[in-house]
């Protein structure tokens, strides 16, 4: 989860990421999400919104992610178990 105001509006938004793909035998993998993007609001709730609105397609086995800054730009590195490191940008979300 990384919490920041993506979208410079001066309220905390919520960034989720994440997935498991290890489990034990009666757990099945949760392996089916692709990130969310929750929009804070000015009365402390949330608004979701639609991966395919703002391109966010985070998918595998997500260990750790970190926000970053890019040529000026804001980005979330993100760190997936046996797999290669992966670079999400977030440009139209940049305050």
């Amino acid at each position: 989860i990384i919490a920041e105001d993506f979208n410079g509006d001066g309220h905390i938004d919520l960034l989720l990421l994440g997935n498991l793909n290890t489990s034990e035998v009666e757990t099945p993998r949760n392996d089916a999400s692709y990130g969310t993007l929750l929009l804070g609001k000015p009365d402390g709730n949330f608004s979701y919104i639609s991966n395919s609105q703002i391109n966010l397609w985070a998918n595998g086995d997500i260990k750790n992610a970190r926000l970053i800054t890019i040529a000026g730009k804001r980005a979330v590195i993100i760190a997936k178990n046996n797999d290669s490191v992966s670079i999400l940008s977030l440009p139209h979300l940049s305050p």
